[in-house]
Parts: structure tokens; C-alpha cells; sequence
């Protein structure tokens, strides 16, 4: 797995990651059955918000793993997303001789990486499948040395773990970033929020002289790469409001 050190490029604008060419290949160190009954597969295209225009495939097996990529992706802070992380070999219990001893390897579903390096894995679960023997697995997991190599805090996630729009909103802003418009860029980022200023994405077009679309798109782009954030968890729209990156 890629580690990075204080990840977030602070010097670096929307329109670094305009027109991708390239598309790194997915990290994933488990590969997915081509075809099943069970579940499906397909590949994102998310931006590494770590290397400037850099881009990286991130495959999922499941519309649900597909919407936690992309929610995870839209969480204030997160510069890069890695998925199928490990393999991580664990024992529940340790000792063989106990009754209800077990032991496996596992890959987490996603690593989120902020952008203060600290790396996050995820478990991607249904909250109806979260019952007592996921609980050991996530507790061996969590006592196991070598889970540090490839995390630094492990979390169970559920669909309803993050608000609705999160996918719809995240999906938009990468698509925003990969057909950049740096002279609609120029012109809102003086606007932008600081601190715990509040502005609704309106006013700022408004300020800014940008037409609405123009101006929604830019300030999608900007939310993605950290520079501020929404006010409210909700669909990003004109009427939607804006704080300063706290």
C-alpha cells in the first residue's frame, strides 16, 4: 500500500488535476471473481489529492462499496482512497486449544488517507451482518501488530452511516475536477470562506461574477480539495451553504 507523510499539497489549485490523462491501476491486493451470482465489480476514477493531476482507479464489488468509496472520498480532510488493503492474518482467542478459537486473514474493504497521513481502514458491513462473530473478527483485527502496518485506526461502516447526497455530492466533484475551468476557479477562490465565516455557494457566484453553473461547479471542485467545506450535510446546490476549513 502507497504510505504517505503529511499528504495535503497546500500550494496546489483545482485545475492540477484538469483533464486526466492517465489513470494510475488500481492497489487492490485481492483480486474479484470476473463474473458471480452474488455481487457485481467495476472501477471509480478518484482523484489523489496527494500528488498534484495524479488519478487512481478504485474498483468495488458492490454499488454499496461504490457509494462508501465515494462518501468516504467527500469526507472533509481525506486526500486519497485505497481499497482491498492487507492481508492482515489474525487469531481470535490465540490459544488453538480454546473452544471457540479462530483465525483468518482479511483486506479491508477501503484505507482512507488524510491529510495528515493518518490512515483509517474500513470495514464495509451491513448493519443487519455486524452481529457477534464480525465483532471478534474486529476485535482480533484491532489487537493484531500487524494491522499498524496498514492502518492506523480501523471502523466498521454501514450504508446509513453517512448522509444520502454524500455519494451524488462526491460523484459531481470529481467529475467538476477532471473538466476544470481555472478561470472560473480564479475568480471564486477570493471569496472563498475562512474560518468560521458562513456564505451560502449564491452569494459567493454572485461576488464572484460567475455564472451559476460555472460557479457551482468551481465551488465543487474546492470542497474536494480541502479549501472549505459545506455548513450543512446536504445536496451541494446554489442555495447550500459554505464554512471555512476549520
Amino acid at each position: 500500500m502507497t504510505q504517505f507523510q503529511n499528504s495535503h499539497l497546500t500550494d496546489a489549485m483545482p485545475a492540477d488535476w484538469s483533464n486526466p490523462s492517465i489513470v494510475q491501476a488500481s492497489v487492490a491486493r485481492r483480486s474479484f471473481e470476473a463474473t458471480s451470482k452474488r455481487h457485481g465489480f467495476g472501477f471509480l476514477s478518484i482523484p489523489d489529492l496527494s500528488q498534484a493531476g495524479a488519478w487512481r482507479a478504485v474498483s468495488a464489488e458492490s454499488g454499496v462499496e461504490a457509494d462508501t468509496a465515494l462518501a468516504l472520498f467527500w469526507q472533509q480532510g481525506v486526500v486519497s482512497i485505497c481499497e482491498q488493503v492487507g492481508p492482515v492474518r489474525y487469531a481470535h482467542l490465540g490459544d488453538p486449544n480454546h473452544p471457540d478459537f479462530f483465525e483468518g486473514r482479511h483486506y479491508f474493504d477501503f484505507v482512507a488517507v488524510g491529510r495528515d497521513g493518518r490512515r483509517i481502514a474500513y470495514m464495509v458491513r451491513p448493519r443487519s451482518l455486524q452481529d457477534a462473530k464480525f465483532e471478534s473478527v474486529f476485535e482480533a483485527l484491532a489487537t493484531t501488530p500487524a494491522t499498524g502496518t496498514y492502518c492506523d485506526e480501523m471502523r466498521a461502516v454501514a450504508r446509513d452511516d453517512f448522509y444520502p447526497s454524500a455519494p451524488a455530492n462526491a460523484a459531481f466533484a470529481i467529475n467538476c475536477l477532471a473538466h476544470g475551468d481555472a478561470a472560473a476557479d480564479e475568480s471564486i477562490k477570493p471569496h472563498l470562506p475562512i474560518g468560521h465565516t458562513i456564505t451560502s455557494v449564491r452569494s459567493l457566484v454572485e461576488a464572484a461574477d460567475v455564472g451559476g453553473g460555472r460557479g457551482l461547479r468551481s465551488v465543487a471542485r474546492f470542497i474536494l480539495c480541502g479549501f472549505v467545506q459545506q455548513f450543512e450535510d446536504d445536496e451541494l446546490q446554489m442555495s447550500s451553504t459554505l464554512v471555512g476549513v476549520q
